[in-house]
C-alpha cells in the first residue's frame, strides 16, 4: 500500500498514463483531484508520478 492524499491506495493503482484523472473518494462520492502529467519508473512498485491539482481550475472548468 502507498499513501496519496492521506489515504492508502494499492500500488497497482499508481501505474497510470499521462492525462488520467486521479480521483479522491469522500464517503460514497468520488471527485477529480488531479490529472497525471508525467512519471518515472513506470510499471514498477517504485513509480513516481506528478499531477496537476485541478481545484485551481474549477472556476474555468
Amino acid at each position: 500500500m502507498m499513501q496519496r492524499f492521506g489515504q492508502e491506495i494499492e500500488e497497482a493503482l499508481t501505474i497510470v498514463d499521462s492525462g488520467v484523472v486521479l480521483f479522491k473518494s469522500i464517503g460514497n462520492n468520488f471527485f477529480a483531484a488531479g490529472i497525471v502529467s508525467f512519471g518515472f519508473l513506470c510499471y514498477t512498485s517504485k513509480s513516481n508520478f506528478y499531477t496537476t491539482d485541478v481545484s485551481h481550475f474549477v472556476p474555468w472548468i
